[in-house]
């Protein structure tokens, strides 16, 4: 059971693809919602509702654009948007924010600003 758990830990966090996507690359926004609405269920009957909600925004963070260059695709837009998604909302945007990578610096190259750059609102 612990490796099952921890192969589906893996498989998860290293999902790049979005549900229902197509050979073509499209996505079929039946499977879409059917894949979500599914997981969400089993989650909630598990009592890990939360957790799975943070995660499938993670995965929704890789989606891709629409065809006319708006990020993240309508579709995605649409899953995030409803109330009850605090949680994917939140998920998203750490996906988001662990897309950029890791960076490092020597502790005396770089990283400050110029104060004519500062910008208060």
């Amino acid at each position: 059971m612990k490796h099952n758990a921890e192969t589906a830990w893996e498989v998860l966090h290293h999902c790049r693809t979005q549900p229902g996507t197509q050979p073509d690359g499209s996505i079929d926004p039946k499977a879409f919602a059917a894949f979500i609405d599914e997981a969400r269920e089993f989650c909630r009957q598990a009592d890990r509702l939360a957790v799975c909600d943070i995660t499938i925004g993670s995965v929704l963070a890789h989606a891709p654009s629409d065809t006319d260059g708006t990020w993240p695709r309508l579709l995605v837009r649409d899953a995030l948007d409803r109330f009850d998604r605090g949680d994917m909302r939140r998920g998203f945007y750490t996906g988001v924010f662990n897309k950029r990578g890791v960076t490092s610096r020597a502790y005396d190259a770089g990283g400050a600003a110029r104060q004519s750059e500062w910008k208060f609102v």
